[in-house]
């Protein structure tokens, strides 16, 4: 039987090309020698009906977070070869992502690339959200 933690941590077990370190949780600070990294944010659980591979069912949880790959800190000049790199990582995650729809409970998933503050830098970023279904 699935639990939430178990979901979560399956999708830090899986592989993407280039990542170099998964944090199980979001680090307190970053080190541009582990970059680029993983980590899992702002799990969210409602309960009850869910809705899995279109079927309705009961007793199940409704998983949803997000998943944050840290490639690197912004530099000026550099945005062409940051956003082809972005887009290298985003298809990464779209295909690691649906390859293992089925082990990893995935309903839907959703990535887009951001630039975010991390204290007074700027980091290019990955960040997916992942909405999963799984039984009690």
């Amino acid at each position: 039987m699935a639990t939430i933690a178990s979901v979560i941590s399956s999708f830090l077990d899986v592989e993407i090309t280039g990542v170099k370190r998964y944090y199980d949780a979001p680090p307190l600070s970053i080190s541009t020698a582990e970059m680029p990294f993983v980590f899992i944010r702002n799990p969210k659980v409602t309960s009850g009906t869910g809705l899995t591979f279109g079927t309705t069912l009961p007793n199940y949880i409704n998983l949803s977070f997000e998943y944050v790959i840290y490639i690197e800190q912004g530099r000026q000049s550099t945005q062409k070869d940051k956003l082809d790199l972005a887009l290298s990582f985003l298809q990464r995650v779209a295909t690691a992502f649906s390859v293992n729809s089925s082990s990893l409970f995935i309903d839907d998933f959703s990535s887009e690339v951001l630039y975010e503050t991390h204290g007074d830098s700027v980091g290019l970023i990955i960040n997916t959200t992942v909405t999963c279904s799984f039984g009690l």
